[in-house]
């Protein structure tokens, strides 16, 4: 594994954080900026209020369910994940599922184990003693509730979610190689999904509300329409004719009409619709990203949404444990309420930023280089 050291691999791992690779749809970037943003302002608004903290931005309607740029995240990565599977399906007729776990887990457990470990050992329990951390250990905080990283629960379901869906691509690869009815089943497990959730959601009428609630939020098979989503958009731009069927329609005209649908149907069965209706949305928005580009979408692919695209997994990792103590001091200034929590909203930001800008350096970049070296990438020319 390549060294950490000098100036010309700093040089070169800041100059891959602020330039984009040729033939990118940087608005994803925009979309993915979009997401860690969302998220990091809920957990400040969060944060803030605990902290005897008052101010009407923190009832903003994008502060209170910023939690849905998890969603946002389930749906780009199905797409990126997805592209990756049906590309190399339709190149040599199968998934090399080893490879492809291997690949990802180089780019996700070096990282998420190093805060993971520092933060356990930080509380003064050894890691071969931490018990009570175990389901952090081997990404089932998402059934198993609990441990030191408050967002492990999302990190644990793409996890599985690396590993279920090539193996099940595979599994059907022996009997099709037709993208259409991959496409076409994903349509239908997609539409099942709010009636899987219901039933779920039915036999834990028993438990408390909130609960139950978090069962459905936190579980893979109940907030699984993200990821079903981003595969179908990944089937779309991988297929030929797909693709073209798709580009001759103007997904952005779709935008508003998603995002009406999706209030309806949440306001008619919350438990059945909710995440099922941000799916549909934040998929509608991602295809007119890719198949519909234009003017409104260059706002999304601008420099500095790239370098935080890039530095997201680190950001989600790591802002958790900022917004507590910042909010404690901020909240005893005498700024007033929204200025304080904007300079919560901001300090929190920067620290994340100049944090993870430091891991990506130390630790994501040089395993990223080796994993590339061992297993590069193979292009795949569009069918």
């Amino acid at each position: 594994m390549p060294s950490a050291t000098g100036p010309g691999f700093i040089r070169d791992a800041v100059h891959q954080l602020t330039h984009p690779p040729q033939n990118q749809v940087g608005a994803l970037d925009g979309l993915r900026s979009l997401a860690i943003l969302l998220v990091v302002v809920a957990h400040c608004g969060s944060g803030f209020q605990a902290a005897g903290g008052a101010s009407v931005l923190t009832r903003l309607p994008f502060v209170v369910r910023g939690w849905v740029g998890v969603d946002l995240f389930f749906v780009l990565s199905g797409y990126f994940i997805g592209r990756q599977l049906w590309q190399e399906l339709v190149k040599t007729g199968t998934i090399r599922i080893g490879r492809f776990i291997v690949r990802r887990s180089l780019r996700i457990w070096p990282l998420y184990f190093a805060v993971l470990a520092l933060v356990t050992l930080g509380r003064g329990v050894p890691v071969w003693q931490s018990d009570g951390y175990w389901p952090e250990w081997v990404f089932l905080s998402n059934y198993v509730p609990r441990g030191v990283i408050m967002g492990s629960w999302s990190l644990a379901i793409e996890e599985q979610f690396y590993i279920l869906a090539p193996l099940v691509l595979w599994v059907c690869s022996r009997k099709s190689l037709d993208l259409k009815r991959y496409g076409l089943g994903l349509l239908l497990v997609f539409a099942t999904l709010p009636a899987i959730r219901y039933g779920v959601f039915g036999s834990l009428a028993a438990w408390e509300a909130h609960r139950t609630e978090l069962y459905l939020y936190f579980s893979l098979h109940t907030h699984a329409d993200g990821l079903i989503a981003g595969l179908i958009l990944a089937v779309c731009s991988v297929d030929g004719d797909l693709r073209r069927w798709c580009q001759a329609r103007s997904f952005r005209l779709l935008v508003p009409l998603a995002a009406i649908l999706a209030v309806v149907l949440t306001t008619c069965q919350r438990e059945a619709f909710n995440f099922f209706g941000l799916a549909l949305f934040f998929a509608t928005l991602t295809a007119s990203c890719l198949f519909s580009p234009g003017r409104w979408t260059r706002w999304l692919e601008i420099r500095p949404f790239f370098t935080l695209s890039r530095l997201s997994f680190g950001i989600y990792l790591v802002h958790w444990f900022f917004v507590e103590p910042l909010a404690i001091r901020v909240t005893g200034t005498s700024l007033p309420g929204w200025a304080q929590f904007l300079a919560l909203i901001g300090g929190v930001t920067a620290i994340s930023v100049l944090m993870t800008t430091l891991t990506f350096v130390l630790i994501e970049r040089p395993f990223l280089q080796w994993r590339d070296r061992l297993m590069p990438v193979v292009p795949v020319t569009r069918t």
